[in-house]
């Protein structure tokens, strides 16, 4: 038999793992700017952040919560330069 059982369960678990993985998406407001590029700073993202939702109301699950955790520990170890 070309696949056992073991083989058949691994390709599965696969196959269901990267369907998950394909239907995640980044944050919205963070569209327009590369957050791997050493060049963007820490003003650049909390700008597009501040214009994104700037007047959109608040939601459970949408991130605003963990980037605000991430802004509150970033933010005393930046320089405006």
């Amino acid at each position: 038999m070309f696949f056992n059982r073991k083989h058949s369960k691994l390709s599965i678990a696969t196959l269901l793992l990267s369907l998950l993985i394909s239907g995640l998406n980044a944050q919205p407001w963070v569209e327009g700017l590369d957050l791997n590029d050493p060049s963007v700073t820490f003003y650049q993202v909390q700008q597009n952040f501040d214009q994104y939702w700037g007047n959109r109301p608040i939601e459970r699950g949408k991130g605003w919560k963990q980037y605000k955790r991430w802004e509150d520990f970033m933010a005393p170890r930046v320089f405006p330069t």
